[in-house]
């Protein structure tokens, strides 16, 4: 069929979707390339513009600087200390290099949560609420006290002489209950009263005087004239009687 040749020949003229073209098949191509330079090329100082005239302006990359070069490095250096006088630790930066650490610390001002304390939440929960506690528990005022007596028995107790107001000196008035007298009068005991007694060691006595009493010694004595005077009493009623 015609249209189908038509066809045909069309797509025969037509060159394929992926396909190359040499430098010459492309208009001035060749010319416009010979006036770029290879993609790697090189240019020497006087094709660039200004070029040496600012790296004239700029320092080698290898160079040095006296201190006076440097805007206040002198005055700053002056600020800082030789390394040579400075301490270990200065340099080590190690807390094993310190002198004179204490063993202890005190700790500085902080706090902790109930929790940072060990037990200490279950020691509170033994503890009364202060709101609990009677007014004396915080004023430790006795006048703050409920239905205190108005009377106390006293506990068992003692006290030294010195305790006592003026016992020392009714003592030092007193005489012990066994004791020797050089006083020259004697009294005869009362109900209120103990008597002071002189003892006699003797039977001879010619007069009397208050307060003079026969010792045990001379009672003795005088019982046994007493039952001898009995005995003779005796024998003689005997001697009548027969």
């Amino acid at each position: 069929m015609p249209s189908e040749k038509l066809t045909k020949d069309s797509l025969d003229a037509k060159a394929n979707t992926g396909h190359t073209h040499t430098i010459s098949n492309v208009t001035n191509l060749q010319t416009t390339l010979d006036g770029k330079a290879s993609s790697t090329h090189t240019h020497t100082i006087s094709d660039v513009t200004n070029l040496q005239t600012t790296l004239d302006g700029k320092a080698s990359s290898s160079h040095s600087h006296s201190i006076s070069d440097v805007t206040n490095l002198q005055s700053t250096l002056n600020n800082k200390a030789n390394t040579s006088d400075l301490s270990s630790v200065a340099l080590s930066n190690s807390y094993n290099d310190l002198d004179d650490v204490p063993s202890t610390f005190t700790p500085s001002s902080h706090s902790h949560a109930i929790s940072d304390v060990t037990n200490l939440q279950s020691s509170l929960n033994a503890k009364a609420n202060s709101s609990d506690l009677g007014t004396v528990a915080t004023s430790n005022s006795y006048d703050d006290l409920d239905d205190i007596p108005s009377s106390f028995t006293p506990s068992s107790h003692t006290h030294a002489i010195s305790e006592v107001t003026n016992l020392q000196t009714s003592l030092d008035a007193k005489a012990p209950k066994s004791h020797a007298s050089s006083a020259t009068t004697y009294g005869v005991g009362t109900t209120a009263n103990y008597g002071h007694c002189k003892t006699v060691n003797s039977l001879t006595q010619s007069s009397h005087s208050n307060g003079l009493a026969l010792s045990a010694y001379q009672g003795y004595v005088l019982k046994g004239l007493i039952d001898d005077l009995n005995d003779l009493i005796g024998d003689a009623i005997t001697y009548i009687n027969q």
